[in-house]
């Protein structure tokens, strides 16, 4: 067993990867695509946010907001002060002994359902709330990067805007519980967790029954908001390749209640892939992320750049008979001048054509 842990941890120093938990994140964002279905998606995702919540998030942030920050060493530094969080706050959930009474008296009229069938729940839930007290321990900033709450819980105060607190929540529940018993409460620009309808505000510690809000969406959910989340203004951000915006775009519309920003976003990412393959002058993959993002104006300016090349392969042919080694060439063109709509073009190429 200790060899194997020596191998592992050789192999890791060649590789971005922390620890075996990041690159199985990776591989699941590998693994999501177009032809994946919500549910296959959903299970594969509720299973790797139940084993590691907190590193699943961080390397969600990595891959997908790019932070220059996020370095392994940097990493490594977060994953140990996560550690001390997660030992600080057994400590104290074993020492806040939640007279179960009151805070039933709390949460009835909040609408708890069930209140007897949780009690173990609902005490680590009150746990939290108290242990982040915004007062002491959590100090809440909008637009905030989720390594602003994993510093040394004895030396600093933690830092972090509401999906963010929710998140870290999540994960300290889950270290007792089944993830899939929460739920998240979407309220406009505001996500909060939610229990047998009972809001938890993470932001300052107390329970809560909104009454106007979007929706109340499973647990899985919450990545979705991570990824459409903006991004922490503090933290510098390498470019994303249009692939990975894809991916992040592919991952929120299989799991977000929020279609219409993620259908936007997805469109997004194809058109930037169209535009990458352009540049490239790959023209089949082009049209191909063209017709996925169902823009005409894209589809046609693959058609124009496509027959601009073209052109200008056959720019020096003066005579019939060199025409005629050229023939697909002017085939092809005639195709395309036929979807550009260009009737000049496809009658001086038709010409050619017909004269070979």
């Amino acid at each position: 067993m200790k060899l194997l842990q020596i191998l592992q941890t050789i192999w890791l120093f060649f590789t971005p990867y922390v620890n075996p938990f990041e690159r199985r994140t990776e591989k699941f964002f590998r693994w999501v695509s177009s032809r994946r279905t919500p549910q296959e998606i959903h299970e594969k995702l509720l299973a790797l946010m139940q084993e590691d919540l907190l590193i699943f998030n961080i390397w969600l942030e990595k891959r997908f907001k790019n932070y220059r920050s996020l370095s392994k060493r940097r990493r490594r530094a977060m994953y140990r002060n996560a550690q001390k969080i997660a030992e600080a706050f057994e400590v104290f959930m074993k020492a806040h002994n939640v007279r179960v009474a009151a805070l039933q008296q709390v949460l009835s009229p909040l609408g708890l359902r069930n209140a007897d069938l949780h009690l173990d729940e609902i005490q680590c839930l009150a746990a939290l709330a108290a242990y982040f007290d915004p007062r002491t321990r959590f100090h809440y900033q909008e637009q905030c990067a989720f390594g602003r709450l994993l510093v040394d819980p004895e030396s600093e105060r933690m830092t972090g805007d509401c999906n963010q607190i929710v998140t870290l929540y999540a994960w300290l529940f889950s270290r007792h519980f089944p993830l899939h018993d929460l739920q998240i409460k979407l309220i406009p620009g505001h996500v909060c967790l939610h229990y047998h309808g009972v809001d938890i505000e993470a932001t300052n510690g107390t329970f809560q029954h909104y009454e106007k809000y979007d929706s109340i969406s499973p647990i899985t959910e919450l990545v979705s908001t991570n990824l459409l989340d903006l991004n922490d203004p503090s933290e510098q951000a390498a470019s994303i390749a249009p692939e990975t915006f894809e991916k992040a775009a592919q991952l929120a519309y299989a799991i977000s209640s929020k279609r219409e920003a993620v259908e936007h976003n997805l469109q997004v990412a194809y058109e930037k892939l169209c535009l990458a393959a352009l540049k490239q002058k790959n023209f089949t993959r082009a049209m191909f992320y063209a017709e996925k993002s169902r823009n005409p104006a894209l589809k046609k300016a693959c058609y124009s750049e496509e027959f601009n090349m073209l052109a200008k392969k056959v720019a020096h042919v003066g005579t019939i008979r060199e025409a005629q080694s050229f023939q697909p060439v002017y085939r092809r063109m005639l195709n395309l001048a036929k979807n550009l709509g260009d009737q000049k073009n496809e009658h001086a190429i038709l010409g050619i054509l017909n004269k070979m």
